[in-house]
């Protein structure tokens, strides 16, 4: 089964590998080059984390990925495997537990239709995201753990393994704070032991997953939650544009919105918007959920009947962003990563009683109805999978995210300005323009719709035009580096190759991992006669990107450095590096030429031997 599991998980995510770079993941990895690269000395790097394993995560693939999304986005996929192969592990124990009959396919059929949802593409196919994948990893082995402690005779690392779990789950993402009250929910409900004899055998386990809360003073949570403006997250009780009360009243909708999305998975979004949520339909279904939940929690919890369950993960899964601490965000998909579970177990669980029941019913039909049930939920499945492999492509072309967006909301800034982004880096400037050029007419003193339209103008050869608008983005953006390398471009068309390097300078210390900016800079050193500078920033480059797995950069950075050195009449040096471009591209046909020019000189330049 669980091969079967892995399979589904590996043929439906395979296309998320395609994905590009989206709206936080620019800001946290794209443009922050430089912390991901330069994270030591740790008390400097995890000064401002509040996810400090997440941000592990990202070194390390920054360390092999570089800016190459691929690597990243396979990083999430395996993490979601992870997940998967954890919540199939700890529903089994549920249901072994409980004595379920088929215990195994019920904890096939939830990790299946939990993991294949569409919902979960904006964890899994959204890098940045994974700290949602990581949290329920966590708190996945944390149940199983805690479950496996309460089999007789169990070894002492069970109990020693659970608060570990939940601290990495803390260290993941600050709303891991869910997991200890889940644990000891699932505990009083699964066990069956008195409060006495479960305080006596597992207390100290559930007094050490609490304990885990204290990590929120390091990691600086706390003193976010009443800050009196917008923080680096978005969180907190001063987030501006709400109050606590009227944030909470928001989120009714918002869990009607996610069930609604759990159910039937259209209409999902990179960017709900609070618009999205002022709805009487979903503020009907949200006090429906919520009431569901509740009774179902209270009622299933204080007998401890297993229904009980879903409806506890879901309210306490959801408290930390649908409650009274307003996020910049009201509503975002990847919420759901976790709590989705009570959805799936529901249907899951519920699926096989109905069918152990009818089978029961009719014992002569037993085979026919458990192959319908089989049916159904491959059919569901299947219905999962193609509707998420093609909410992969969506990632993998960000304007179409965008572009949703805007069909809800025209107006929307946010949606416009990042679309033009991504229609830039597509080479459909003419599209771009148009979003650009809207966002300025609503204000002209929008400075990163300025910043766009100028990175336009500055490929079409504008650079007169653009380099105002650079300058005015620079002046409000001093430390965005594709404002400082962009300005850089700007003027070195001018022929300003002082001022440019200085931008390139400022550039490549933001994002010391990127080979263009470094290219860029090699130019200018270049242009102002400074050939041994620019040798050496051209042959970082091509490091770079090596590193990057982009050979055909890392040719053009070699053969630019063989340059320097031909020009310097170092001839032997020069053949070795077009050699070296040639390696990584052997239809480079100047660096084949320039290499036989420089043996000529070489050999005329040698003196013959006594």
């Amino acid at each position: 089964m669980l091969a079967v599991l892995v399979l589904a998980n590996v043929v439906v995510w395979a296309n998320a590998l395609e994905g590009a770079f989206v709206l936080d993941d620019v800001v946290h990895i794209v443009e922050r080059q430089k912390r991901l690269a330069e994270w030591w000395p740790l008390s400097e790097s995890l000064r401002y984390e509040q996810r400090p394993l997440t941000f592990f995560t990202l070194v390390a693939d920054h360390a092999r990925w570089v800016d190459d999304p691929w690597g990243y986005h396979l990083t999430n996929v395996i993490l979601h495997l992870l997940a998967v192969v954890a919540l199939f592990l700890a529903t089994g124990e549920i249901a072994r537990r409980l004595g379920a009959a088929g215990a195994d396919w019920i904890a096939f059929a939830t990790a299946l239709l939990w993991s294949l949802h569409p919902l979960q593409t904006a964890a899994t196919t959204y890098v940045i995201q994974r700290a949602e994948i990581l949290l329920a990893l966590w708190a996945f082995l944390a149940a199983w753990y805690l479950l496996r402690s309460m089999r007789e005779g169990s070894s002492l690392a069970w109990r020693v393994a659970t608060p570990i779990a939940v601290a990495m789950a803390m260290l993941s993402k600050p709303t891991a704070l869910v997991i200890p009250p889940i644990l000891l929910v699932l505990d009083w409900t699964i066990s069956g032991d008195p409060l006495r004899d479960l305080l006596r055998r597992r207390g100290p386990v559930h007094a050490a997953n609490f304990a885990t809360w204290l990590l929120l003073i390091p990691l600086g949570v706390l003193p976010g939650l009443v800050e009196t403006a917008d923080g680096p997250t978005g969180v907190g009780l001063g987030v501006a544009g709400t109050t606590p009360w009227e944030y909470a009243r928001l989120q009714v909708a918002a869990v009607g919105l996610y069930a609604k999305l759990a159910i039937w998975p259209v209409g999902l979004s990179i960017d709900h918007g609070r618009s999205a949520l002022e709805s009487t339909a979903l503020d009907l279904l949200g006090w429906f959920v919520i009431g569901a939940a509740a009774l179902s929690a209270l009622g299933g919890v204080v007998r401890r009947r297993w229904w009980g369950l879903p409806g506890a993960i879901l309210l306490i899964g959801l408290a930390p962003t649908s409650s009274i601490v307003p996020l910049a965000d009201p509503a975002a998909d990847h919420r759901m990563y976790l709590p989705l579970v009570a959805f799936v177990a529901i249907v899951a669980a519920g699926g096989a009683t109905l069918v152990e029941r009818l089978a029961r019913a009719m014992p002569t039909r037993r085979v026919p109805i458990g192959a319908a049930g089989l049916l159904l939920l491959a059919s569901i499945a299947v219905a999962e999978g193609a509707r998420t492999r093609d909410r992969n492509l969506d990632y993998a072309a960000p304007e179409r995210l965008w572009t949703e967006v805007l069909e809800r909301r025209p107006d929307d800034r946010r949606a416009r300005l990042n679309r033009s982004h991504a229609l830039i880096a597509s080479g459909r400037h003419e599209e771009a323009r148009g979003d650009l050029e809207f966002l300025l007419a609503a204000s002209s003193a929008d400075v990163l719709a300025g910043l766009n339209l100028a990175l336009i103008e500055l490929q079409e050869g504008n650079a007169a035009w653009a380099l105002p608008r650079l300058d005015r983005a620079v002046q409000m953006h001093p430390l965005l580096p594709v404002a400082r390398s962009a300005r850089g471009d700007a003027l070195m068309m001018l022929g300003r190759f002082e001022e440019a390097l200085g931008e390139y300078e400022v550039a490549t210390r933001r994002q010391p991992s990127s080979p263009f900016v470094r290219l860029a800079m090699g130019n200018a050193l270049s242009e102002l006669g400074r050939f041994d500078e620019a040798a050496a920033v051209f042959e970082t480059a091509s490091q770079l990107a090596d590193r990057a797995g982009d050979p055909g950069v890392a040719a053009s950075a070699m053969f630019n450095a063989g340059n320097m050195h031909f020009i310097a009449e170092r001839y032997e040096i020069a053949v070795q590096r077009y050699e070296a471009a040639l390696q990584r591209n052997p239809e480079h046909a100047e660096a084949a030429r320039w290499r036989d020019e420089a043996l000529q000189f070489a050999s005329e330049t040698t003196e013959p031997s006594p």
